[in-house]
């Protein structure tokens, strides 16, 4: 098999098939990039998003875009590394329910956070624009929260779906965002940086737990 690539930001959702990457246990580059290098002529050609992550075999001018379509693949070259999960097909099914939550809700709703000039021009607006994304955010995290109420991961076993949502725990760490009656999810923090796969993603990506 040719040798798989990986691009990436540091502390970004690349952090999920990074981490996937690491369960496999197959050899693989990691190409950690600037959000300057994403816009330029020679990784727009591979990726016409200029975004990440990328997935490439570039031997075989092979390249994939999309955290779920990414997963999706490795899950597939690679089933032993149980990606999603060991369970049933309904545990399974629970897991990809999860990477939708947190890839198409949770995900989604910090990116006014990030950059409210994306979503208004008036600066004078901006500010109430983020505002109410971190109520948003936080609202959000709830259901996570609820739904860890009887369980240890979000699906009942460990699985990408709790990478996912664990990068976007980080944001909200980093960002100050108040989850201090979020219980639960303080508890996945604990249990996602003890798994062994993520400690090696973090070691790589030069990042420190947030437990």
């Amino acid at each position: 098999m040719q040798k798989l690539k990986l691009y990436g930001f540091k502390g970004a959702c690349s952090f999920v098939p990074h981490t996937a990457l690491n369960l496999t246990g197959v050899d693989y580059d990691l190409q950690l990039i600037s959000h300057a290098d994403a816009k330029k002529p020679d990784y727009l050609a591979k990726n016409p998003q200029g975004t990440v992550p990328l997935l490439a075999i570039e031997a075989d001018d092979f390249y994939l875009a999309q955290n779920v379509a990414i997963l999706h693949y490795l899950d597939e070259k690679f089933p032993q590394a149980h990606i999603f999960g060991k369970g049933s097909d309904k545990q399974k099914a629970k897991a990809y329910q999860w990477l939708g939550y947190a890839n198409a809700d949770v995900h989604k709703a910090f990116l006014p956070l990030f950059n409210a000039g994306a979503f208004i021009n008036d600066k004078d607006l901006q500010p109430k624009v983020a505002e109410k994304a971190q109520q948003r955010v936080i609202e959000i995290f709830k259901i996570a929260n609820d739904n860890l109420a009887d369980k240890d991961y979000m699906s009942g076993e460990f699985t990408i779906a709790d990478v996912y949502l664990y990068v976007t725990l980080r944001w909200a760490h980093s960002l100050k965002l108040d989850l201090s009656g979020y219980r639960n999810l303080a508890k996945l923090i604990n249990n996602v940086e003890s798994q062994p796969a993520v400690q090696k993603s973090l070691k790589q990506e030069g990042l420190d737990v947030i437990a």
